[in-house]
This record gives C-alpha cells, structure tokens and sequence, in this order.
C-alpha cells in the first residue's frame, strides 16, 4: 500500500482538520500573509529545534544536525496521514494517502479486525462518460480529493471538487455530481439525518434533497458585504469560529449567521497572482474601527423565511458560537461584548426568536473563548468550562443555568473536551495536571468521582476520539520526539 502508518491505537478500558480551501480571493489573500508569516516562524523554529536536538544528540555521542538536514527530505519528522478521522458509526478510521500520481486517495483501517485497505480511488472520481474539454486539461490534477465528508449513516462521502460537489456511495462506488454551476458551492455539510446536503453559494445558503434532487434556497439576501451562512476575516481569525451555519438535532432548521460588513473600513491587499498584480479591497476592522453586525437568524427548511433570534439591542457585539440544543427547538447563543470581558450564554426560541440570558461569565480584564459546552442528550444538563477560579476547569449546570457542582479543580488547566460517554457518566479530556507543559488524557465522572489519568509516556498528547467514545488516537511528542500517531 506505498508508504505505511503505522497507527497507535488505543481501546478504554474504562467501559472511550485538513480544511477545505474555497479557492476565493480573501482565502488566496490570507495564505500569502500567512505562508510569509510561516516562512519566518519555521525558520525561528528550525532554529530553536536544531539548538534542541543538536544538544540532545550531542549528549549521547550522535551525530548532530544541521540546518541543511533539518530541511531536506525525508522529514525527520516522517509522514503523518492526513485527513484523519472517524467514521461516524465508529468502525473506521479514514485518512488520505498519495498514489503514485501524487494524488490523494482515501484508505481506510477497521478498528475491530486491524485491515488496511483502499476506500476510493482518485483516479476513478471522473463521471462515468464525462469528459474534461482540452481548455480545461492542466486542470485535470486538481480534480481530486482534498477533503471529504462523511455522511451520519456512514454510508456516503461527500466531496468538494473544483467547486462543485459530489456524493460518493460507498456500497456501489458510484459517484454523483449534486451542482454544476460556475459558482463554487463552499462550507458543504450533510443535514443530521444524512438526507440533505447544504452549502453556500453567492453569499447565500442552500440545500439538495438527496432523494429527490430538489434543490432549495435558503436565503436570498445575501451579498459581497452582507453574508450569509459566511464568515468574514475577524471571526476565524480572533474567534477561532470554523463555520458560520448549523443545522438542528431534527435536520428541519438551519441556524445562520448574518455578517453585514459595510461599516467595516476597507484595506487594499495587493494581489500577486495574477501576471500584472492588482489591488483589491477587504474589509479590515483595524483597532477601534466597527466590527462586522452580526445577526443570528434561523430559517425553516420547508418554510424559508428567516426569524431572527435576539441577541439584545447593542450591535456592537461577537456571536463566537451557536449551538442547538437537543430538543432542536431552542438554541444556544454565546454573546460576547466588544471589550471581551463580558460572555453570556443565552437560550433562544428558534420559533419565535425570544432569549433569555441562563449564564454570565465576567473578568476584569479578559475572557479566553471556550469549545466546551456540551448539552446531555435528556436536555436536563450541560457541561461549561470556566477560569473563574483563576484555571479553567469544568462546571455542571442544569438547563435553568443553575450551577450542579464543578467537576475538575486544582492548580491546573483543562485544555480540550474529547467526548463524553453518556451511558456511563465518564467525561474524557486533555489538562496539564501532570504538568503545565505536557498535555494528557484523563476522565472524570459526571458525578465529581473517578477523576484518573489515562495517557502515561511524558510529553504532549493531542487525542481525537472515537464517535462511540470507545477507542481513541493519540498523536504524541515530546520536544525530542517528532509527532507520533
């Protein structure tokens, strides 16, 4: 199967993000800044990193690394898969493998049996009988997977390509194109029932029934300044905010964010791209220019028109999550002031657009954005993470926002929420309790008890946890071991 990963794979015995690029004119823009801003980091890092290793190797008589070495190949750090992740159904790992072409097919490995196999191959994701025209032949390398989708059956994958999209079955290994428009259909998602696929088109939100191939349209008012179901630069880049629209628990509703950046002063980035470079402007919001208005409004699917939720009357405000809560009639609202020391968790009828303020979260000086609420499937309790305390640990409440108990404490900070097996009370999650400058797993029960330490090897431990919370993968390193998976 070419190059071989060899996977650390481990079971609880406890009883348990290669991102699309849309191709548009601000993503080309930001990577520019960015690859500059990373040429510098890498060379700072590569630095600091042979100073480390030279040091280490030095010590136990190896031969020492150069500059040269540290960048040529092969990676000292070897190769990682990309594109890893879990089928929803929990059976499967999936991940991105080059053929020999230098494309990306998806191979597969079974968590029950440990077989290794190739899932789609790139080479035949062209159509049946469908041909590219010569203008279009250079082109032909990119039509290939560079990201995909599962669907919640595990039944279907879904794939950006070129702009367009199109559906994968996996029992057949047919595929299907869902649109073929000039326009590129960006932020695909599958509706939680696996029925419909969503995306945005021209600042817009729509949805394909799978079954009928019926597509609907969502919203209309969008454009280049106000977006819907879009982000603009602030959000992913100051928010860490990944997408701009949710679909409810029952696949009827679409929750969306409304981005009306008009008031946001405009920068002039130079492109260089093309053979004469142009310039082009963004909307920039420097320090103390206006934000972008954000509006949080939730449409029907059967039904498309918008009611807006209430977010209060100052517009000068960050929406930095939006979540649905079980019942799928209500949604959880983050509201967050423009000074960042004031966070409310509100609870918003999605029928009506009524909210009400359930938690309030305030600091003297800052607040630290948080991707821990989790709302428990009997829709009587959430878990919240907070640094009130001074470390951020976790905190039950029940659904009125009436504080249960904290779950974690000590002179220590909870870093990320793996999961949570329901069925068994248990909550997995990574801190630096061991110490603040390694990361490792550990699980607590719901109930305060049971609080233990499931990683052992010193050093840092990022895990993805499977679905079923069952099984998890551990990438490992320390600061004189590269990455291991």
């Amino acid at each position: 199967m070419g190059k071989r990963f060899e996977f650390l794979f481990h079971k609880l015995m406890v009883g348990k993000m290669d991102c699309y690029q849309s191709g548009n004119k601000k993503a080309r823009r930001r990577s520019l800044t960015a690859s500059a801003l990373l040429v510098s980091l890498l060379t700072i890092v590569g630095c600091l990193g042979l100073v480390v290793f030279s040091t280490v190797l030095a010590q136990q008589g190896k031969k020492q690394l150069t500059v040269e070495r540290i960048y040529s190949k092969p990676s000292l750090s070897g190769q990682l898969p990309r594109g890893l992740q879990w089928s929803p159904n929990g059976e499967m790992i999936t991940y991105l493998q080059p053929n020999k072409a230098g494309q990306m097919d998806i191979w597969y490995y079974e968590v029950k049996t440990g077989k290794r196999a190739l899932l789609v191959d790139s080479k035949k994701l062209l159509l049946e009988g469908e041909k590219i025209p010569p203008e279009e032949e250079e082109g032909k390398s990119q039509f290939q997977i560079r990201r995909y989708i599962w669907s919640p059956t595990s039944s279907h994958l879904l794939f950006p390509l070129q702009g367009d999209l199109f559906l994968y079955h996996l029992s057949t290994g047919t595929l299907k194109r869902l649109t073929a428009t000039k326009e590129m259909e960006e932020e695909p998602k599958f509706s939680p029932d696996g029925r419909y696929v969503s995306f945005v088109r021209n600042y817009n939100l729509f949805a394909i029934d799978l079954k009928t191939g019926q597509e609907f349209t969502l919203t209309t008012d969008g454009y280049k300044d106000v977006m819907n179901g879009k982000l603009d630069w602030v959000y992913p880049e100051e928010l860490e905010i990944t997408t701009a629209y949710w679909w409810s628990p029952d696949s009827r509703y679409v929750a969306y964010l409304q981005m009306d950046e008009r008031p946001v002063p405009e920068y002039p980035i130079v492109d260089f791209i093309p053979y004469h470079a142009v310039i082009e402007p963004e909307r920039y919001p420097k320090a103390g220019d206006p934000n972008p208005i954000v509006r949080v409004g939730v449409v029907a699917l059967k039904n498309p028109q918008t009611i807006w939720m209430d977010v209060g009357k100052d517009t000068d405000i960050y929406i930095p999550r939006v979540m649905w809560l079980p019942d799928g009639k209500t949604l959880a609202i983050q509201r967050l002031n423009r000074a960042q020391n004031q966070l409310d968790l509100l609870f918003a009828d999605a029928t009506t657009g009524k909210s009400r303020c359930v938690l309030r979260e305030t600091d003297s000086h800052w607040i630290n954005l948080h991707d821990h609420l989790y709302f428990l499937k009997n829709g009587k309790r959430f878990l919240w993470s907070s640094e009130r305390d001074g470390f951020r640990h976790f905190y039950l409440y029940n659904i009125d926002g009436k504080l249960l108990r904290q779950l974690t404490s000590g002179n220590w900070q909870v870093v990320s929420l793996c999961g949570i097996d329901e069925k068994k009370g248990i909550v997995y999650f990574t801190a630096t309790e061991k110490d603040v400058l390694e990361r490792h797993l550990y699980r607590i029960k719901l109930n305060g008890s049971g609080f233990k330490r499931l990683t052992s090897r010193d050093g840092t431990h990022h895990i993805v946890m499977a679905p079923d919370c069952r099984h998890y993968l551990d990438y490992y390193s320390t600061v004189v071991t590269p990455i291991q998976l």
